[in-house]
This record gives C-alpha cells, sequence and structure tokens, in this order.
C-alpha cells in the first residue's frame, strides 16, 4: 500500500529507516522481565534523563503508557479529569473504566486547552458518596484540535493549583516532541510540572513500536507491576527498544520539516472557497480540514481520496484529517494539494492556490537566473517584452495578441519572460508559464487553454515564439503530449538547470 498511496492518515504509517533497522538488527538484548536487556535499559535512562525525570518504563504503545500512569496513580472509584476531545477519552477504547474503575469527567476546552481557573467547579468536595478527584490530564500536543501546542504558562498554572489540591497531572505527550520542535521549549521544561509523563516514539519520530511512561522512581516501580498484569511484559525487547532509542538519538529536529510541510498544505487548501482550515491551528504536522460547507461527510471525502491515491482519516464529525510525516516528500505534499483541491473539491482554478504555488515556483526561478548574473526588471519600470535589455527577466508580463480575425487586441498574462544575455536586436524572448498545483490534473481542459494561448501568439508573432511550461508536482501521463501536439516544450522544477539548455 505504501508504494501506491500517498498515505497521510497519520504519522503512525511511517516506517524504519534503513539505519534505524540496522540499529535494530544490531541490538544488544537481553531478558527485560528481569530487567535485563541493555538496549531497553539504556533507552528507559536516555529518556528519563531527557525529561528529567528519575524513571522511565518502556511499553509497547502509547494507550499502554497512558493507562499504566491512570492505575498507578489511582484506586477504584476515582474520578479522573481531561479535556471533552483528549485521546486518553475517545480513543483508548474506554479504558479508563475497563482497566482502572475510574470514572472520567470531561471538560470542555478550547483547541484542547483548559484553563486553571476553570477547574475548581470541577473539584468534587471531600464526601463519601462522591468519588475522590484524584488526576487531571492533559494532551499536548492535542491530537483532535489539530496538532495545537497547549501553552507552557497554562500548564505551570494547572500544575499549582493541582498540587495545592493534592491532585496528581498527568500528560499524555504521544506528540511532546513535536510540541518542543514548534515552539523551542526543551521537552524537560515541559515535563518538569508533571507527576507522569507518557511519551511515544512510533509517530513523527519514525520508530515501529513503543512508548515511555516517565516519572518517580515509587510511581514507576507500581507502572512497572500493572505493565505485567497488561500483558506488557517483553522479554527481548532490545529489539524494538533499539529502534526507540535511534529515534530519539536522531529524529526529533527533522520534525520542523514536517511542520513546514504541513504549512505549505495548510496554506493551499486553505484558499478552497468550499472547505475550512483554521491556519492559526496548524501549529505541527496535522491538518483539520471541515468539509461541512461540502455536503459531503469526511468519510465520502476519504473514500474519493482513496481513489485518487491519497489516503486521509477521520477527524471530527466534520472535518477530516491530513497528517504529515518523515515518509512524505515535499512532492507528495504537492500532490495531497492537487487531489484536495482538484478532484475532491473541483477548485482546479482557485486564484489562492494557484498564487501560492506559482509564487514558490517564480522565485526559485529567479533564484537560478540571478544565480546566472540575469537582472530582475519590476513590471513598474515600464518593462515591455520585446525591448528587454538581454540578461533581463520580468515576472506576469503583459503580452498584447491578437484575436481571430486579427481586429482586436488583448493582453494575456505570462508568468516568467527571459531574454537571453546572448540576444541580439528583434529576438524574441523566452516565455514560461508556471503550472500550478490546481493546475495540472484537469487534462483536457489545461492543454486547451495553454494551446490557445499558443496560437494567440504565433498568429501575432509568427514561429518564433518560444513559450514553454515549468511544471512540479505530479502529472497524469496524458499531460504530457504538449511538444507534439502544440509545440509547447517544458521543464521540470525538479530539474531546473534544465532552462539552460533554452540557451539561457
Amino acid at each position: 500500500m505504501a508504494d501506491q498511496f500517498i498515505d497521510m492518515r497519520s504519522d503512525t504509517v511511517t516506517r524504519p529507516t534503513a539505519a534505524m533497522r540496522s540499529a535494530m538488527a544490531a541490538a544488544e538484548v537481553g531478558d527485560d522481565v528481569f530487567g535485563e536487556d541493555p538496549t531497553v535499559n539504556e533507552l528507559q535512562r536516555t529518556v528519563a534523563a531527557m525529561l528529567e525525570k528519575e524513571q522511565a518504563l518502556f511499553v509497547p504503545s502509547g494507550c499502554m503508557s497512558n493507562q499504566l500512569g491512570l492505575k498507578a496513580h489511582t484506586e477504584m472509584g476515582d474520578e479522573v479529569i481531561m479535556e471533552q476531545d483528549a485521546h486518553m477519552f475517545n480513543y483508548e477504547t474506554a479504558a479508563p473504566s475497563v482497566m482502572s474503575a475510574v470514572q472520567v469527567k470531561t471538560i470542555p476546552g478550547i483547541n484542547g486547552v483548559f484553563r486553571a481557573e476553570e477547574l475548581p467547579p470541577h473539584i468534587r468536595p471531600a464526601q463519601y458518596y462522591m468519588p475522590r478527584t484524584r488526576v487531571i490530564c492533559i494532551e499536548n500536543t492535542h491530537n483532535r484540535a489539530g496538532g495545537t501546542v497547549f501553552p507552557i504558562d497554562e500548564i505551570k498554572k494547572i500544575s499549582e493549583f493541582c498540587r495545592k489540591n493534592g491532585i496528581m497531572f498527568h500528560l499524555d505527550g504521544a506528540r511532546l516532541w513535536n510540541a518542543s520542535v514548534a515552539t523551542g521549549i526543551p521537552v524537560h521544561e515541559w515535563a518538569q510540572y508533571f507527576d507522569s509523563v507518557s511519551v511515544c516514539f512510533s509517530k513523527g519520530l519514525g520508530a515501529p513500536v513503543g512508548s515511555a511512561l516517565c516519572g518517580t522512581k515509587e510511581f514507576i516501580t507500581r507502572a512497572h507491576k500493572w505493565r505485567k498484569v497488561f500483558g506488557g511484559g517483553m522479554r527481548q525487547a532490545g529489539i524494538l527498544a533499539a529502534g526507540a532509542l535511534y529515534a530519539v538519538q536522531n529524529n526529533i529536529p527533522r520534525l520542523a520539516e514536517d511542520h513546514e510541510k504541513a504549512k505549505y498544505l495548510a496554506e493551499a487548501l486553505a484558499g478552497i472557497p468550499s472547505i475550512r482550515v483554521d491556519l492559526a491551528n496548524v501549529q505541527t504536522n496535522i491538518i483539520l480540514v471541515d468539509v461541512e460547507r461540502t455536503g459531503k461527510t469526511p468519510q465520502e471525502f476519504i473514500a474519493l481520496a482513496k481513489e485518487k491515491g491519497l489516503l486521509i482519516s477521520g477527524g471530527t464529525f466534520t472535518k477530516f484529517r491530513i497528517v504529515t510525516h518523515m515518509d512524505v516528500s515535499m512532492e507528495q505534499v504537492h500532490r495531497a494539494a492537487t487531489i484536495v483541491a482538484d478532484r475532491l473539491c473541483g477548485a482546479v482554478a482557485n486564484p489562492i492556490i494557484r498564487n501560492a504555488q506559482e509564487k514558490r515556483q517564480l522565485a526559485e526561478i529567479k533564484s537560478w537566473l540571478e544565480t546566472r548574473g540575469y537582472r530582475h526588471l519590476a513590471i513598474g519600470e515600464g518593462t515591455k517584452f520585446q525591448t528587454m535589455p538581454p540578461g533581463t527577466f520580468s515576472f506576469r508580463l503583459n503580452v498584447q495578441v491578437k484575436l481571430e480575425g486579427g481586429v482586436q487586441s488583448v493582453n494575456i498574462p505570462v508568468d516568467a519572460v527571459v531574454m537571453p544575455k546572448n540576444a541580439e536586436a528583434g529576438d524574441f524572448p523566452l516565455m514560461f508559464e508556471a503550472k500550478s498545483a490546481g493546475d495540472f490534473t484537469n487534462t483536457n481542459k489545461r492543454r486547451k487553454e495553454e494551446a490557445v494561448k499558443m496560437a494567440q501568439l504565433r498568429s501575432t508573432y509568427g514561429d518564433k515564439v518560444r513559450f514553454n511550461l515549468f511544471l512540479c508536482g505530479y502529472f497524469d501521463s496524458g499531460y504530457l503530449g504538449y511538444e507534439a501536439a502544440e509545440g509547447i516544450d517544458w521543464v521540470w522544477e525538479h530539474r531546473i538547470d534544465d532552462l539552460a539548455l533554452f540557451g539561457l
């Protein structure tokens, strides 16, 4: 499936790199139930040191890590408070009630965040007929809110509230690494405010398995016992721990790439009128796309996207989710924007999407030309395409053409116009159209538009016209029949040096 689809359902779909696989294959192992696996022990020491906690416990999953935290903190009949969209409440199969016999009280938040001053009405009085408020849990980053970061100043206030009221404070930090990279705040600064912290290795960090629960020695001793009861005792687990150890030692800084890709994709999708993306909430690697105005459900979008080669997942009742990760390239991000914009939303010509892509493409052309000594002419300088000096270029220049019959003339915009350095008087400049994500999938419509533009240029200026495409992203094979059919040549963005073949 990985080779057939762009898989953006979750950052859990990542596959171990060759280097990670090598580390796993070479791992020194022992029996972890006896505490004798050296790689597991090294991972636990490493993570505890990173979070500045006394001890850490390696477990198979984030769900187990969170639930061990509750089990080690609580007694039967206690109450746990968490935000209403928390992963621990929505996606862990009622585990608090099943595994720990505790009651969950949810409170509303904004983008996954509630505030310390909102907590007092939710704390139970000390009455025998009421449950004891024992733990408050938060999630950082918050999955169901779209990867939002829980502000550390608010965490500090909640921590103070918990200590004052004798309540334990637990962090579901499955994507704490993302929060740290997004804010520049080290993980130990976040962790200091919590009695227990769960972190995951198998999401953005790319390990195949595993999470860790961190806290005091006494707390981890209790959790260790319950890990055995929960079925999490593993024998030669160093093979798995080696992948997690490689992940924390090598893959944290690169999370910034995932965040940049998410931001780029979100900005592209935000320009589609029929859907909504809250750019302020795209803080890490998750994008929530609200499709309510389309009349389609998220499930319908998910099915349609799969037909076009893109795997996405459900987010909320009206939103689907797209997640960037280490196995998704920037080219695939471009293609994902194409699929959502053009094939699912019918926004093929939306100017905001086109402009976002074209701006990047033209910036690359500008950089390439200036490196080779070409000078940029601004449109406001009275630039005329036929009188451009050799060794100059301009963007979005109007070119006058005659309409059919030659009676009326109109201006057509051309994305990039370049006069080669070796041009002589009367030479015609090179013209390039930057084709954006919203343009290339409707083959017949786009080819017809470009063919018309080429025909208008030739009818006005003759065979000396040199009109080309600067192409990026994903193309259906039928799109690239220009040279034979219309005489339009092209250059791939990822092979920009091919511009030199045009005499530049």
